[in-house]
């Protein structure tokens, strides 16, 4: 009963969800009650933390300032910092772990080169904290999985790791923490629900949806924007009239409230020509001074980011149509992995200057828009 109000007019809680988010905000909130803040703005500082310690940690990394470089391309991303949702805390844990995959300088990297360490199974428990967390993130982050594989495999074909026994055994401490971790997580809430959670989810959604949400209600009667493909609607339809790329674009690039405040049109309109010209600068310097290494990690994040975008397209044709812009942050690590990788061949006076393009652009959507006309609290 204490927490009826969670639950959305689908009858789902996300606090039912297995990420490993809203167990670390509740007990940052139990820190916090002896202060006697607001818990609405208690729980909204938690991801201003976030953002902060990436921050902090770019100031005594510099090979990781660059990871941050795709954050300041949308006022979308400031804004998911700004409020309670798992979307930063998921954003915060992959651009953590693409340093870690990436950066030569990286614990991770300097475990496989067989460094020697004063602490020595310090980094290996951290890393292995940071893999658990990895596993346990918000839905739509579970495909980012799929680059972060094939590259490290791309990564260790291009940089031979060092297979000794003192390296097999850090390499294994980091992925029986990381299980240890995100098992504990999983098997104690299945434990709570009688392994059986299943099944009490879905009556759940029976009880307490919406009519028009619930899974008994009759098709015809459901919300016009669930099943669409069961309705005979096509997939045409769903692109060129609903206009779920355009809609999910606008929403990526600044967007507030329950999508009611947005900028003029032509905003995002200058916010696609700019993007599409940094995407060509970054491909053609690949192409000409990438070498096969550069092309085939272009390939790779190419068919990562085509295989996730029809994924999104085909849930919203077959389950429920969601054109939000927030569910392609999982494209972000990739680019800032992409980003560091290219960063020495890149055109780099157009390259900045684009980028410098969008974040202006962006700081005028967060401030003009955002803090505009977003309603306060007096």
């Amino acid at each position: 009963p204490a927490i009826l109000h969670t639950y959305s007019p689908y009858g789902v809680s996300r606090l039912h969800s297995n990420e490993m988010y809203y167990p670390l905000a509740g007990k940052y909130l139990h820190f916090l009650n002896p202060f006697q803040l607001e818990p609405y703005l208690a729980l909204r500082f938690f991801n201003v933390l976030l953002f902060l310690s990436l921050i902090l940690y770019a100031f005594g990394k510099a090979d990781f300032r660059i990871f941050l470089l795709p954050l300041l391309l949308s006022p979308q991303i400031w804004y998911s910092f700004s409020y309670f949702n798992s979307d930063a805390f998921s954003l915060f844990v992959c651009l953590l772990a693409a340093y870690q995959l990436a950066a030569p300088q990286s614990s991770l990297n300097a475990l496989l080169r067989d460094e020697p360490s004063r602490a020595a199974w310090l980094a290996p428990v951290l890393l292995g904290l940071l893999f658990g967390l990895l596993l346990l993130p918000k839905q739509n982050f579970y495909f980012l999985y799929t680059f972060f594989f094939f590259y490290f495999f791309w990564r260790l074909f291009q940089v031979k790791p060092i297979w000794t026994r003192r390296s097999i055994l850090r390499f294994t401490t980091i992925i029986l923490v990381g299980a240890s971790l995100s098992l504990s997580f999983v098997l104690t809430d299945a434990w709570i629900n009688d392994f059986n959670k299943k099944e009490l989810s879905f009556q759940a959604r029976e009880d307490l949806a919406q009519y028009m949400y619930k899974p008994s209600t009759p098709l015809e009667e459901k919300n016009i924007y669930l099943h669409m493909r069961d309705r005979g609607l096509s997939l045409k339809y769903i692109l060129n009239i609903e206009r779920w790329g355009g809609k999910s674009f606008r929403s990526a690039f600044g967007v507030y409230g329950y999508t009611q405040y947005s900028a003029p049109f032509s905003y995002y309109d200058y916010v696609e020509i700019v993007g599409i010209l940094l995407i060509l600068t970054l491909v053609f310097s690949v192409l000409f001074h990438g070498g096969m290494p550069g092309f085939s990690l272009l390939v790779l994040a190419g068919a990562y980011t085509g295989f996730f975008i029809i994924y999104l397209i085909y849930h919203a044709w077959t389950m429920d149509f969601q054109s939000q812009g927030r569910y392609l942050f999982p494209l972000l690590p990739m680019l800032a992995i992409l980003f560091y990788h290219f960063q020495n061949i890149l055109l780099n006076a157009v390259f900045y200057s684009l980028c410098f393009v969008l974040f202006l652009l962006s700081v005028y959507n967060f401030v003009f828009v955002g803090l505009y006309d977003i309603g306060k609290v007096v």
